[in-house]
């Protein structure tokens, strides 16, 4: 078994209106490993979403590698690419992306909606992930009751519910408060433990400097360091 989840090499992605040109991503390398934090960092508007659904097989670099899992993803075709989706890659984002008059723990066992997993197996496992994150006592909550940290919880409770090989975050902390940031982070942390990868895009230092390795994509040729 890998210890590398997701390797991308010499990714580049450019962006074309009918008046310019955009090299949004230019020869991007990067590694996430199994029990690692690794950050995608920047300013807004450096590439780092762009990187993150590349990452999440959702588009297509115009040049480079993408190896997922040990498969080169490049020739997949797209229900190929929808399955690895669905049962490797868990997605968290900053705008949280809940059924607002569903229930935290319907929200979460949304999760299964696309798998095989029965409907009652899925509610269970739904009902251990709310428990993960401390969001027992509202798993009957209509999320759009829900305060900003407890829907950022339930969104990474839903990520986690199908333990996935890679955990995507796209500044997941980016409309919360200090507290509730810090609590969403301590849950991206506890994933090293159970050897999942987590790339988590984000312009906030103190993140950076929490995970175990960077990206940054404020050079014309980003590289990966050691965090």
């Amino acid at each position: 078994m890998s210890e590398v989840v997701l390797s991308l090499r010499g990714v580049s992605r450019t962006f074309r209106t009918a008046a310019r040109v955009v090299e949004v991503l230019k020869r991007v390398d990067l590694e996430a490993r199994r029990g690692r934090l690794l950050a995608v960092a920047g300013p807004s508007g450096c590439g780092k979403t762009t990187l993150l659904h590349i990452a999440a097989l959702l588009d297509a670099p115009d040049a480079g590698e993408r190896i997922f899992d040990g498969i080169d993803v490049s020739g997949l075709g797209g229900a190929d690419l929808a399955r690895l989706r669905r049962e490797r890659i868990g997605m968290v984002f900053q705008r949280f992306h809940l059924l607002p008059h569903r229930s935290a723990l319907e929200n979460v066992a949304f999760r299964f909606r696309y798998t095989t997993v029965p409907a009652r197996e899925a509610r269970e496992r739904a009902r251990e992930a709310l428990d993960s994150v401390g969001l027992s006592a509202v798993a009957h909550t209509p999320a759009r009751l829900l305060s900003g940290g407890e829907m950022q919880r339930v969104a990474v409770a839903r990520a986690l519910a199908l333990p996935p090989l890679l955990l995507l975050a796209d500044e997941p902390t980016g409309n919360l408060d200090a507290d509730a940031a810090r609590h969403v982070m301590d849950l991206l942390a506890g994933c090293r433990p159970r050897g999942i990868a987590v790339l988590v895009a984000t312009h906030n230092p103190r993140w950076v400097a929490e995970c175990d390795d960077i990206v940054r994509l404020d050079g014309p040729s980003p590289k990966q360091v050691p965090g």
